[in-house]
């Protein structure tokens, strides 16, 4: 059968975009979404009882393995790494400009010669 000569089963005023792969019909866009990976129709995810991962649940890892629950944490520990290892860095740069430079007598010096 040629998709693009078939119509939504829900909106039949719509041209299919996809096919379920449970229930082998056809639906528009609107009426499928992604679920494991494959474009699905509602009536399917929702006869198979699991519910669909929210896109927040997808970013932070839940329902996943536990592996990818560790990705945010690190990233964290990292952040907080590199802002200790940039103010160390410039204490250390503050701290090794020679004190005659704050009192002006540097200055007066350069503009003897």
């Amino acid at each position: 059968m040629n998709l693009s000569r078939t119509v939504c089963t829900v909106h039949p005023e719509r041209p299919a975009a996809a096919r379920c792969p449970k229930c082998r019909q056809f639906f528009c866009s609107s009426c499928v979404t992604e679920h494991e990976g494959r474009l699905t129709c509602a009536s399917c995810i929702a006869r198979s009882g699991s519910p669909e991962p929210s896109l927040a649940a997808l970013a932070t890892g839940v329902g996943r393995s536990g592996g990818t629950r560790l990705i945010p944490l690190l990233q964290i520990l990292a952040g907080i790494a590199l802002a200790w290892a940039v103010s160390w860095f410039m204490g250390r740069l503050i701290t090794s400009i020679p004190s005659d430079f704050h009192d002006g007598t540097r200055w007066e010096t350069h503009r003897r010669r």
